[in-house]
């Protein structure tokens, strides 16, 4: 009987979970951005902090600084350019 229990709670959660994910996704303007956003949060979203203090100390918008990141890394911080820049931001 737990067992019928626990597994209607999870498919519960595992659709509330599409649910939230697929109105993220329609909400945001670049479907590609979105899809990888929701697939790799993680990867994502651990530079938030970093990106909020870059952007205080330098007065830019951090959202820009996503932007230039996701531009030239796509949030991978091993990625090497053609000209052997490194890093997110390259």
């Amino acid at each position: 009987m737990g067992t019928t229990k626990t597994r209607i709670l999870l498919l519960t959660g595992a659709i509330a979970i599409c649910v939230v994910a697929g109105l993220l996704f329609l909400l945001k303007s670049d479907k590609a951005y979105a899809l990888k956003e929701i697939l790799f949060h993680n990867r994502y979203h651990k530079y938030d902090l970093l990106t909020e203090e870059a952007g205080a100390v330098y007065g830019v918008d951090p959202n820009l600084i996503r932007a230039v990141i996701w531009q030239e890394s796509r949030f991978k911080p091993g990625t090497v350019g053609k000209h052997g820049e490194r890093g997110l931001m390259q």
